[in-house]
């Protein structure tokens, strides 16, 4: 009888390791399938947002439109139930609600590029991220590789992520900022990890902030 791999780092059985690649080659398939349907639109759908909503890349156009808005020296909240003075750069988007340093960013893309190439590189650039992410994943020294592996798979095809990529969104790059600390923590010594003593509370509390 086999036993499973536990995760002190012992070597994994066949039958995991065979398992857990794949789940990650089925996840980059799925992944590969998100892709395709961004041009195809064959899961539109599957999401009320994509079938129901303004359209394809509607959440990044507004953020778009609010740094043109930004650039022609107008409200970045300008939308048609609020002042109505800018002219639409964009096919629609749904109404900037952000605070103004995402507009500030959203300009720099609205005066380089026109609406649809600066979505395609957003997304790329989520793109990039998401491999970012997964490479330093399965190279984590926690856990077997072959959780790794699924975890890495799971991530792939993970279908909330090609609505992020469909509408244009940018709650993928709060989530990236957030990895990095989350890692370190994952990665610190258990020795490091114990309960602060009484004089030593507000220094670890500094630390955490």
């Amino acid at each position: 009888m086999k036993t499973r791999a536990a995760d002190s780092g012992t070597t994994p059985a066949r039958t995991d390791v065979r398992f857990a690649r794949g789940v990650f080659v089925l996840g980059v398939l799925v992944h590969l399938f998100f892709l395709t349907s961004l041009r195809t639109h064959v899961l539109d759908p599957l999401f009320p947002e994509a079938s129901q909503g303004y359209g394809h890349a509607s959440d990044y156009f507004g953020i778009y439109q609010a740094g043109q808005n930004l650039l022609d020296g107008l409200s970045i909240y300008d939308s048609g139930d609020y002042r109505h003075e800018a002219q639409p750069r964009v096919p629609y988007y749904y109404f900037y609600r952000y605070l103004p340093p995402t507009a500030y960013g959203a300009a720099l893309g609205a005066a380089l590029w026109s609406p649809w190439t600066a979505y395609w590189i957003w997304t790329g650039l989520n793109e990039i991220l998401l491999a970012l992410l997964l490479v330093l994943l399965l190279r984590t020294p926690r856990g077997s590789r072959a959780r790794r592996e699924i975890m890495a798979g799971l991530a792939l095809a993970f279908t909330p992520f090609y609505l992020e990529q469909f509408m244009g969104q940018f709650s993928f790059l709060m989530a990236v900022f957030l990895w990095f600390p989350l890692r370190a923590e994952l990665l610190r010594d258990p020795a490091e990890t114990r309960p602060p003593r009484a004089d030593e509370r507000p220094r670890a509390l500094l630390r955490q902030v």
